[in-house]
Parts: structure tokens; C-alpha cells; sequence
């Protein structure tokens, strides 16, 4: 049996609209934990009913807001005492196409080499996602990332390139380092190693924090090209609010300090070259709440020892 995690924020019919979109798209045996992460809405009593009625569907509330891996890791839990073999993490802006989760799960089920499968993401307008961790983020490759829009960008292209798979046949299956977080398979046996997540990150990273937990097992990660799904949702780093920008960054001095183990000498410049996007997009007036809102991240140590 698959157990789907859907993580809900006060957007209850985007929730219900996707597990009726995974009812009429899969035949395999699942069922579906949605966990709400403490939203501030309160759901119309149909919306409601249309959850709590439906025996294929457990509503999880959370008591706080604890971000993605924190939801997630509580929909699992759920999912580990029901028994579920593969485990399906996807986003509630999913929309799932062609029996895709049927197809991602025979995809793990013949080899039981791979710990993670991803489909083909789509935007709303019909253009392939892009891939973002075809390769491992390192701290030098997040130099290299940030070059890509400045005069010197032919110094990170080769960088780039691998980073999104641009030179990659998309029409057959090809092995990454991560897949979007949107919508993603783990396998039995990899779920049980795998999970729980860092909670460290609120938002962003996770896929990285993924690839590098699962390089350490030894378990390979699939992009499996023949699967399409749309995301309805996603933001790129240039389109996001203030406060999700702080949020974005906080989890990306995270990542570098924990896990690729930077120092703050290290991350300083990275650090400053978020400052000023920030001051660029929210105005200079700003810049104190960014520090205000970073720095402790900036100057704390971190561990490499939460899924030792």
C-alpha cells in the first residue's frame, strides 16, 4: 500500500481537488494522510465533510506550523504504523496525469536499487520545471549558480548545465542527485532510512538536504522522464515575498553550514550577495530587517549529526 502525504495550509480546496485527482488517476492501493499545518482557516463544513467522509483519506492536525519536513515527517509517521510500503510526498497544487503513481511505484518495485522517484514536472503552462539538482549544490556550485546572471556567467556555465540537466535526453530516464520536492516516491526500504527529515529548514533545501542523505545510504534517485505531472504552484527565487525570501535564506545558511560544513568566512559572501537582492527587490529601508531576520544563522554552528 502507498501512503501519500499532502501537506494543507488554509488552501482546503486546493486539498480536496488533488485527492480527487489521485482517485481518478491511480489503481493501486493507497491511502492518503492529510496533514494540516495549523492553518488559520477554518474549511467550509462541505469542504470538511468531503475529507473526514472519505474512508481512503486520515486528517493529521498539526499544532504548529513547523514547515515541510515537519509535516511531512507527521503524515509518515501515520503512514509507518499503517504498515505502507512506498511512501508518496507531493504538494496539494499537484495534479497527476496517466496513472503517474502507478507508475512510479513499478518503477521502484523492479529495482531495488533506486530509494527515490520523481516524474516530469510541468508548469500550468504546458513547459517542462526546471530541474534544479541534476548534481550536487556544493558551496562552490552555489558561486558558480549565482554567476549565471552577471557578465561573468560563462565562469559557472558548465556548473549550470549540469545543475539542470540542460544537455540531458529528457525523453528516457536519468538518475539526479534530487528531485523536486513537489512530488516524489520513496521505497519501503529507503523510507525507513530516510525519513525523518531535518526539520532544521522551514522551506527550501530540502532537496539537497534529500540528496545528500541519500548519497550517504547508497540509494540512487531516478528522474523518471515517462511520468508527467503539473505543478500549479512554485516560486523561482526572484518572485518570492519578503518574508519568504528570509525564510529561503535562513535554510540555505543551513544547508551550507550543516551540510556541506562552511564556515562563516565561507558563507559571508554568499550571505552579502543575498543582502543585496534583497535591498534590489524590498528596497534599501529594509536591509535591517534582513539582518535582523539572518544573522543568528549566519553566526551559529551547526552539527552534521541529525541522521547519523
Amino acid at each position: 500500500m502507498i501512503g501519500i502525504i499532502i501537506l494543507n495550509y488554509n488552501n482546503w480546496e486546493l486539498t480536496v481537488e488533488c485527492i480527487r485527482n489521485i482517485e481518478l488517476n491511480t489503481t493501486a492501493l493507497y491511502r492518503i494522510y492529510v496533514v494540516d499545518n495549523h492553518s488559520s482557516e477554518v474549511p467550509s463544513k462541505a469542504l470538511m465533510d468531503s475529507i473526514t467522509n472519505d474512508d481512503k483519506v486520515i486528517l493529521i492536525h498539526s499544532n504548529k506550523n513547523g514547515g515541510y519536513a515537519a509535516g511531512n515527517n507527521l503524515g509518515v509517521q501515520y503512514a509507518f504504523k499503517d504498515n505502507c510500503d512506498e511512501i508518496l510526498i507531493t504538494n496539494n497544487d499537484v495534479v497527476f496525469e496517466n496513472n503517474s503513481i502507478d507508475q512510479l511505484q513499478a518503477v521502484l518495485m523492479n529495482d531495488n536499487e533506486i530509494g527515490i522517484v520523481g516524474p516530469m514536472v510541468f508548469t500550468p503552462a504546458g513547459k517542462i520545471q526546471e530541474i534544479n539538482m541534476a548534481c550536487k549544490m556544493t558551496m562552490l556550485g552555489k558561486y558558480l549558480y549565482i554567476l549565471r546572471k552577471t557578465p561573468l556567467k560563462i565562469i559557472g556555465r558548465s556548473f549550470v548545465n549540469r545543475f539542470h540537466a540542460n544537455n540531458i535526453d529528457k525523453t528516457k530516464p536519468f538518475y539526479v542527485y534530487a528531485v523536486s520536492g513537489c512530488c516524489f516516491m520513496v521505497s519501503k526500504d529507503c523510507s525507513r532510512v530516510l525519513f525523518p527529515l531535518d526539520e532544521g529548514t522551514f522551506m527550501y533545501e530540502e532537496e539537497n538536504i534529500i540528496g545528500i542523505k541519500m548519497e550517504s545510504k547508497g540509494y540512487k534517485t531516478l528522474y523518471y522522464s515517462p511520468c508527467h505531472i503539473t505543478h500549479l504552484g512554485g516560486a523561482s527565487v526572484d518572485s518570492m515575498s519578503g518574508s519568504s525570501y528570509l525564510i529561503y535564506v535562513n535554510s540555505e545558511l543551513y544547508y551550507c553550514k550543516k551540510y556541506l560544513k562552511a564556515n562563516v568566512f565561507q558563507v559571508l559572501p554568499l550571505y552579502l550577495s543575498r543582502m543585496f537582492v534583497y535591498a534590489k527587490n524590498y528596497g534599501v529601508k529594509n536591509v535591517p530587517e534582513f539582518y535582523r531576520g539572518t544573522h543568528h544563522r549566519l553566526y551559529t554552528n551547526y552539527r552534521r549529526d541529525s541522521y547519523e
